[in-house]
C-alpha cells in the first residue's frame, strides 16, 4: 500500500447567495457572488440582520495522478477556522452530479447544488468546534469509487439546514462551517485529499501540490 495527500485546485470556490428571506437565498438559480479559494471557504448559512439570509455553499476540485487506481481508504483533510455553527448538525460532502465543471465554478452552480444530497462524507459540528486545526472527513465507498475513476475529483459541500430546509431564527444567527483556502502554501492549512492506494511499482508516500 502506498499513500499521497493531493491538494485542492485553486479553482474550487465559495459559492454566497444573499435575499431579504430564507426561501429566496436558498432556493436561488445563481450565487449572488463567488468567493475564490485562496480565501477562507464557507458551508452552511447565516441571518445578518438587516442584511437577511446568507446560504454558503462550496465546491473543492482536486487533480488527481492516472496511476491512483485502487483505493482502500481516504478522507478530506480541512482546516478549521473562525466557524460560528449554532445548531447541532453535519456539514455533509456531496457528490455534484456533474453540476460543477473542472475548470472551475460559477454562480449558477448555485443553483444547481439545491438537488445534491448525495453523500461522500459528513462531519458533525461536535466534531468540527474546538479551535482552529486540522479535520478529518472519511470518504464513503461511493467517493473512493469516484476519485479512481477519473483524473479529477469535484466534491461539492452543503450544511445540514441548508439540505433540510431549516431557516436561521432571529436577528442574527450564524450556522457557518469556515476552513482555510489555498492562500497558504504550507501542506498543515490547505484543503487535502489523504488517500491510500495500490500502485503496480511505488510502496512509498508521494506527495502532490
Amino acid at each position: 500500500m502506498a499513500t499521497i495527500s493531493i491538494y485542492a485546485d485553486e479553482v474550487g470556490s465559495t459559492l454566497i447567495s444573499n435575499d431579504p428571506t430564507y426561501n429566496g437565498a436558498r432556493t436561488a438559480g445563481s450565487a449572488d457572488s463567488v468567493k475564490a479559494l485562496n480565501l477562507v471557504c464557507d458551508v452552511g448559512q447565516a441571518k445578518e440582520g438587516d442584511n437577511g439570509f446568507f446560504v454558503y455553499r462550496t465546491a473543492l476540485i482536486f487533480t488527481i495522478p492516472v496511476y491512483i487506481l485502487a483505493i482502500s481508504a481516504g478522507k478530506l483533510t480541512l482546516f478549521e477556522d473562525g466557524s460560528a455553527i449554532a445548531d447541532a448538525q453535519y456539514m455533509y460532502l456531496l457528490d455534484p452530479e456533474g453540476d460543477i465543471a473542472e475548470s472551475g465554478v460559477v454562480v449558477a452552480d448555485f443553483g444547481q447544488l439545491l438537488g445534491n444530497t448525495t453523500e461522500w462524507g459528513k462531519i458533525h459540528k461536535d466534531a468540527w468546534i474546538g479551535g482552529p486545526g486540522n479535520r478529518n472527513i472519511d470518504l464513503n465507498s461511493l467517493a473512493l469509487a469516484t476519485i479512481a475513476a477519473g483524473q479529477k475529483f469535484i466534491v461539492a459541500m452543503r450544511s445540514g439546514n441548508d439540505i433540510n430546509n431549516v431557516a436561521d431564527v432571529g436577528f442574527i444567527e450564524r450556522n457557518r462551517f469556515m476552513f482555510s483556502g489555498v492562500q497558504d502554501s504550507s501542506a498543515p492549512e490547505r484543503p487535502r485529499l489523504q488517500l491510500t492506494y495500490v500502485h503496480p511499482s511505488k510502496s512509498q508516500a508521494y506527495s502532490s501540490g
